[in-house]
């Protein structure tokens, strides 16, 4: 599992790539490594002032939702396509939408994505069935709960985690108990409902499922995987 913060001298290109998933990742590499296109297409949008952290959002919530249930010869075949698609800047006008969502966490974008629509991550959204507003209610808050699960970045979970303000109005860190290692920590993930801090989780570098590090074998693969 890729750091979630850039070290020091790292390039921020460089990091970016570490976010695509360990089995894409895996079906690049029999076909030569990552692109020089999708190197490239990194490379442009940071020096055109996208934030690395949005990229990695994007790499991270593309891959869940649109080719995670990808395996074997189906993701060979189409590794680097997807990991171009992983990269790329959303079609929609709006600098602040990624695809479909607003970066502030406003809502939904009125452009690409209005509440006319149902939502469909696997059709063309401008083409979406008409529906009633509580048809789009249900659908914006599925694709929240979702997000909400764990399958965004680290940072984004950590940021949630900082609620508390001092006295000065500036955020300080909410503390829990690790489930993992008993520590009062800021958790950076729950897994199953309780909170870990990063040292005790892992990733399975066979699916890129996320649980306990002493649930992985020491090829840290987790019992499906090593089975």
């Amino acid at each position: 599992m890729s750091t979630p913060f850039m070290e020091h001298g790292q390039h921020p290109a460089t990091w970016v790539g570490a976010a695509i998933p360990r089995p894409l990742m895996v079906a690049l590499e029999k076909r030569g490594g990552i692109p020089h296109a999708v190197r490239g297409e990194i490379g442009r949008q940071i020096e055109g002032g996208v934030a690395p952290q949005r990229l990695r959002d994007r790499v991270e919530r593309r891959w869940f939702l649109r080719y995670s249930h990808l395996t074997g010869e189906a993701l060979l075949s189409r590794a680097d396509d997807i990991a171009l698609e992983l990269v790329l800047p959303p079609q929609c006008p709006r600098g602040a939408c990624e695809d479909g969502w607003l970066l502030d966490d406003s809502g939904s974008c009125p452009e690409c994505l209005p509440n006319a629509t149902v939502v469909d991550v696997a059709d063309n959204l401008s083409h979406g069935r008409q529906a009633g507003p509580e048809t789009y209610r249900r659908a914006a808050a599925s694709v929240r709960a979702q997000l909400r699960s764990g399958h965004r970045s680290l940072h984004a979970a950590e940021e949630r985690a900082r609620a508390e303000r001092d006295e000065h109005g500036r955020r300080v860190p909410v503390t829990m108990r690790c489930a993992g290692c008993q520590e009062t920590v800021v958790p950076a993930l729950r897994w199953q409902g309780r909170p870990y801090c990063r040292p005790c989780l892992g990733s399975c570098r066979g699916c890129s499922a996320i649980q306990p590090v002493v649930m992985l074998s020491e090829e840290h693969l987790c019992a499906d995987c090593g089975a």
